[in-house]
């Protein structure tokens, strides 16, 4: 019974360190940017909304959410890229 326990204790340890850190997200999908490219009509670029679902670029940078990474993506020329989900 004290195995059990101390290895589910473990478990869940390791479990919200991977999801605080950001690395259960790091092997996912990578970030689609396709459809944020800079309009080529001279129009404005797209607004970006206020939600928060944090994004790690190459740059050591934190976007608070996917259209924010885009537009930096945009912005740098293909510089900056994908890293991981979360906080950097």
């Amino acid at each position: 019974m004290k195995t059990a326990v101390m290895f589910l204790l473990v478990f869940l340890a390791v479990l919200c360190y991977c999801f605080s850190s950001g690395m259960c997200y790091s092997r996912g999908p990578q970030v689609d940017c396709s459809g944020y490219k800079k309009p080529s009509d001279g129009s404005k670029p797209r607004r970006c909304t206020l939600e928060y679902f944090p994004i790690c670029g190459t740059n050591g940078q934190t976007y608070t959410n996917k259209c924010l990474f885009c537009s930096a993506v945009m912005t740098s020329q293909g510089k900056i890229h994908f890293k991981h989900y979360g906080n950097c």
